[in-house]
């Protein structure tokens, strides 16, 4: 894990006080792309920012920031930094909010955009939730299919799955969704109980992207990792739809743990070398650039947070 506190780092209280200004100037650096942009909207001026965040890397041994003449983007260090500390600090603001009893100004519209198949899949449950506890707030839910420019979104908040691409937006990792190695009981029947992950080599799966054809696997359990071969002989860019074939047995897939369950719990489904994981899916929710989230967004990230670890310890 990337390392943020130790006891060097709140060797007093003004010290302390300092560096989470510093973590706090570098979060909002990283969602603005430009040293300027992140001062102004601090309140403060450049050159203390830039003091403030060279003493950071300073502290850290290492650099978090790669500056060019267009834009100020994270370092490797940097990024997971900033995936480490975001939600903190988010927190923390809310909490600010929360006693000031600013959150009270959460209200209005809220524009919402994610891919339809996690809409169906997992914002199904989230937006009850959100609505209930903030009954000031009308939520418009805008689906998205196909390929699309994050930029181009109309919306106050894009939710979006998988690597985050470059992008001009502002962002915040809201957390990862566990995977798993699924088929139903027929195809297990015809090819055995699977010990070790080389046995699926070869096998028929039904893939979720890409093309058909030879797809390779990433598994992994603790520090072992190894790569195997499937033909992947249907392509289905939709995670329900997907399981749905697979229980009907077309294949073995991998596909969200959380999704899985209720296949699973019916029998539909059985789950293959539980001890191996496939990489698990991020989920990053979208803002648009030279804004910090506003109100509403933070408390709708918020509520997918915690939707997100629900669903982790149901396992």
């Amino acid at each position: 894990m990337f390392p943020i506190v130790d006891n060097h780092w709140i060797r007093t209280h003004d010290q302390g006080m300092a560096d989470l200004n510093y973590m706090r100037w570098f979060t909002v650096i990283v969602e603005e792309g430009s040293f300027t942009r992140a001062a102004s909207r601090l309140g403060l001026t450049k050159s203390a920012v830039s003091k403030g965040i060279a003493e950071l890397e300073t502290h850290l041994g290492t650099r978090l920031l790669q500056r060019t003449t267009r834009r100020v983007t994270p370092t490797a260090a940097g990024r997971a930094l900033y995936e480490n500390v975001s939600e903190a600090i988010q927190k923390l603001e809310l909490a600010e909010l929360d006693v000031s009893g600013r959150s009270r100004k959460a209200g209005g519209l809220l524009r919402v955009a994610a891919p339809v198949t996690f809409t169906r899949a997992f914002l199904h449950a989230v937006i009850p939730q959100f609505l209930s506890t903030y009954p000031d707030v009308q939520l418009q839910l805008i689906p998205i299919s196909g390929q699309y420019d994050p930029v181009q979104v109309d919306a106050d908040l894009l939710i979006q799955t998988g690597p985050l691409a470059d992008s001009s937006a502002g962002f915040a990792k809201l957390g990862s969704v566990p995977q798993g190695i699924f088929a139903s009981k027929e195809f297990r029947a015809r090819h055995g109980r699977f010990e070790r992950p080389e046995e699926l080599e070869g096998l028929v799966s039904a893939g979720i992207s890409g093309k058909p054809g030879p797809t390779v696997w990433e598994l992994t359990r603790n520090k072992e990792r190894v790569w195997v071969k499937v033909l992947a002989r249907l392509i289905v860019p939709d995670p329900v739809l997907h399981l749905a074939f697979a229980s009907a047995g077309l294949g073995v897939v991998i596909a969200p743990a959380f999704l899985a369950n209720e296949l699973t719990g019916r029998g539909k489904l059985v789950a293959l070398l539980p001890d191996w994981s496939p990489p698990e899916v991020p989920l990053f929710g979208l803002y648009p650039e030279r804004t910090r989230p506003s109100v509403n967004v933070s408390l709708f990230l918020e509520v997918v947070r915690r939707h997100l670890k629900e669903l982790r310890l149901q396992g």
